[in-house]
């Protein structure tokens, strides 16, 4: 882990959110690769945080299934089998089948516009080839299709399939010509949504959710 304390902008200390948001981004980004071991000693180092608060972010890293905690050595980041990935997609291309014709039968014209702006962001975010923020918004667009489920149950469900998932969005990304079909099937999905056609809907979230299988599934 490189050296140099990290502050907030207004020169500040970190707070808890703040440093387990940079470590997530770090792991999602592959600059913490699987296998890596973290400690608490580096963390408050490189942070400037207490130990207390270095302890509970390898703590939350463990309770989401990132990494694993080993007495008096910190923690591993977890390496995730192919097996284990087709299995999280499986289940995650049902979830979000289900979560579109919900949204597609529930959600309000107004949060149906809100994803339109997600888009509209990803699409800043691509023209800038700022990759981090685009993967960014790519969440946000999937998290905000679950909340127009508007299924508390889903939405646990969804949390927990996409642990293993969300780590390899950003590598995806960067595959040649990806970024770019990425949007267009985004843009299907909101349109789908917008129109209120669960067929239509249905059929570009599977197509979606192939497509980042097949591309992840290359690289491992």
């Amino acid at each position: 882990m490189r050296k140099g304390k990290t502050k907030s902008a207004s020169g500040e200390a970190l707070t808890f959110d703040q440093v387990f948001n940079k470590v997530y981004t770090s792991l999602v980004t592959g600059y913490f690769p699987e296998g890596m071991r973290l400690r608490e000693t580096e963390l408050m180092e490189k942070f400037g945080v207490s130990r207390r608060i270095a302890r509970k972010v390898l703590e939350r890293l463990a309770y989401e299934g990132l990494a694993v905690l080993e007495t008096r050595k910190g923690a591993v980041i977890v390496p995730v089998s192919k097996r284990t990935i087709t299995e999280c997609f499986e289940v995650r291309e049902g979830l979000e089948v289900t979560a579109v014709r919900l949204a597609c039968s529930k959600a309000s014209d107004e949060g149906i516009a809100e994803l339109g702006s997600i888009v509209e962001e990803m699409k800043e975010a691509l023209k800038n080839y700022d990759f981090v923020k685009y993967s960014e918004l790519n969440s946000k667009f999937h998290d905000k299709i679950i909340l127009l489920a508007d299924n508390s149950v889903l939405k646990q469900l969804y949390e927990r399939a996409n642990v293993h998932l969300i780590r390899y969005k950003f590598r995806s990304l960067l595959t040649a010509g990806r970024a770019l079909e990425s949007l267009r099937e985004h843009e299907r999905i909101w349109s789908a949504i917008r129109e209120r056609d669960l067929t239509k809907a249905e059929e570009a979230v599977r197509e979606h959710i192939q497509n980042i299988k097949n591309n992840v599934l290359s690289f491992l």
